[in-house]
C-alpha cells in the first residue's frame, strides 16, 4: 500500500505507545513522527521500510535491535 499518515498512527495503536514513546524507543525525534502522523511530510524510504517491518513484525523489530544494543 502506499505511505499514509495512517500508517505510522497505526502502527503507534498497535504498538501502544505514544507519539514520545516510540520516538524515544526507536531512535526518532519526535518532530518527525508527529510530521509523519499528521501528513506534514512523508518519511524516506528507508523509514517507510521499517514501519512497515514494524507493522507486520513488531516483536521481532524489536528483539533484532536490543540484540545489536541499538535501543
Amino acid at each position: 500500500r502506499d505511505w499514509s499518515s495512517d500508517v505510522c498512527s497505526s502502527d503507534l495503536q498497535k504498538l501502544g505507545m505514544t507519539q514520545e514513546e516510540f520516538a524515544q524507543w526507536y531512535g526518532i525525534p519526535v518532530r518527525t513522527v508527529q510530521n509523519w502522523e499528521q501528513g506534514r511530510c512523508d518519511p524516506d524510504l528507508l523509514s517507510i521500510l521499517f514501519l512497515r517491518l514494524l507493522e507486520k513484525e513488531p516483536h521481532a523489530v524489536t528483539k533484532l535491535l536490543k540484540r545489536h544494543n541499538l535501543i
